[in-house]
């Protein structure tokens, strides 16, 4: 199957993507870095730079991977925050997310993975929490993602959408090569684990004067290899619906820090300290719904065990993932706008252009191409001069008429007979010139980045090979 996660560099994601990956799926990762880590994504997955506040950017991402799921992790996840921005939470979790349920809608994908949240219950009316406990949120996070799960229900309804959201706590643990790394980190676990690595002194323990054994708070933790294996048994085909997922017993916060004092062979000081508001003593999830009708079964659910791979990673990665310069990676990327009124020949170079890191817009014809270049400045344009509709030669033209485009650089496709006069005869015909040319889309990448790396020039003139070579070989 080929699944395209979003927030595949984050903590969860990240190891859905190296569990799909090992399960033999084709993935690709849309994530903007804002959280995550691309050190994260595991090296046999594409990935893109997303830029999901960039009006189309989503839908094009989800175009060119042409999926059969979406699997979407993407979110900001910090309860606090969310109580002093509720405008974020609101719009990167709600707005953003239906971005890309539309978008899963226009391509014509038909399952969609949604990692919610147990904070959707609020304060539960009962422990364990199954799933039909009434859902009250008491903060814009959980209420955020409450409200992208009731747009998810309308959208199988109405679209046809098959969905499976994933209702959870804490995920904890880590495999051999990926782990937990927060640039703010709100989690016990790796907070606790801080000590015996000697970036802290102590711990903290929020109240101990809670009605449990010990007198602190009991929260339920999932290894984040049991959470990928869930969110892999929602790909199946019929499975649709909400789930809790979690071990069913719950662990204390003293429970925790003694058995990372176990593992770590190190004495680990605590800190006590007040209450925090709206802290609920007991929070447990009820997994017997996924167990019985997805046969999901938890390989980890020993807290010891959970906590073995944590502190085998952090140990190996203390400092965490090396931190990606997000800006030079925005900065970097070139935007290319591709005018051609083909399809086939769309399809072939736009995808080899995404895998190389270009940002591209699609123009079926020179009216569409003036539209975008002012909604967007492109830094390359790469051009069929025979369009039927407004040709090519006309957005020429357009570009020597206007002095913030006149920079930009064009690379002129030439026109390529077919040979047959049906659609289908025509699409074989151009991957067969593809395939045999050596005007690949390797070759027109290659044409690219000279363009790219040439000093400014009218745009009529393409620099070096470009100019002699481009028009003889590439085919439009």
């Amino acid at each position: 199957m080929n699944v395209f996660v979003t927030g595949g560099a984050g903590y969860i994601g990240s190891i859905c993507v190296e569990e799909l990956l090992n399960a033999g799926h084709a993935v690709t990762v849309y994530d903007n870095l804002s959280e995550g880590h691309r050190s994260a994504v595991d090296g046999r997955a594409r990935f893109v730079l997303g830029q999901p506040e960039t009006e189309g950017d989503l839908l094009r991402a989800v175009q060119a991977a042409r999926p059969d799921a979406i699997m979407h992790f993407a979110a900001n996840a910090l309860v606090g925050e969310s109580m002093t921005n509720p405008k974020k939470y609101f719009h990167n979790n709600v707005v953003n997310a239906l971005k890309l349920a539309d978008a899963a809608v226009e391509c014509g994908v038909k399952k969609f993975v949604f990692s919610s949240t147990c904070a959707t219950y609020g304060p539960p009316a009962r422990v364990p929490i199954t799933e039909d406990v009434p859902q009250r949120p008491i903060n814009p996070y959980g209420e955020s993602k409450l409200m992208f799960e009731k747009i998810l229900q309308w959208y199988q309804q109405i679209h046809s959408l098959e969905f499976v959201a994933f209702r959870y706590f804490n995920a904890a643990g880590a495999s051999e090569k990926f782990g937990e790394h927060h640039r703010l980190e709100t989690h016990l676990v790796p907070n606790v684990l801080k000590v015996p690595l000697r970036q802290a002194t102590q711990c903290e323990i929020y109240g101990t004067d809670y009605p449990t054994p010990d007198g602190t708070c009991i929260r339920d933790y999932i290894h984040i290899a049991d959470l990928a294996q869930a969110h892999l048994l929602g790909l199946a085909p019929g499975a649709t619906g909400f789930y809790n997922l979690g071990n069913g017993d719950g662990y204390s916060v003293r429970q925790v820090i003694s058995a990372c004092e176990r593992i770590t062979g190190r004495t680990i000081p605590a800190v006590e300290k007040p209450r925090r508001p709206g802290d609920p003593p007991r929070l447990v999830a009820s997994a017997a719904k996924a167990i019985r009708d997805l046969g999901w079964r938890p390989k980890f659910p020993k807290l010891e065990d959970i906590v073995a791979t944590a502190w085998l990673w952090h140990k190996k990665n203390p400092n965490g993932y090396l931190d990606d310069d997000v800006t030079e990676m925005t900065s970097a990327l070139k935007r290319i706008l591709l005018v051609d009124d083909d399809p086939v020949i769309v399809g072939a170079y736009r995808k080899k252009l995404l895998e190389a890191g270009f940002q591209v817009d699609l123009a079926s014809d020179g009216l569409v191409a003036m539209k975008l270049m002012h909604a967007a400045r492109p830094d390359v344009i790469v051009l069929d001069m025979m369009m039927p509709k407004f040709s090519g030669l006309e957005v020429l033209k357009y570009l020597h008429s206007q002095p913030a485009l006149k920079a930009v650089r064009v690379i002129v496709l030439s026109s390529m007979c077919f040979g047959g006069e049906q659609r289908e005869t025509a699409a074989i015909e151009a991957e067969k010139a593809l395939a045999k040319s050596d005007c690949t889309p390797a070759i027109l990448l290659a044409t690219v980045n000279e363009v790219l790396a040439a000093p400014n020039v009218p745009a009529s003139k393409p620099p070096g090979r470009s100019a002699a070579g481009v028009e003889r070989r590439l085919p439009s």
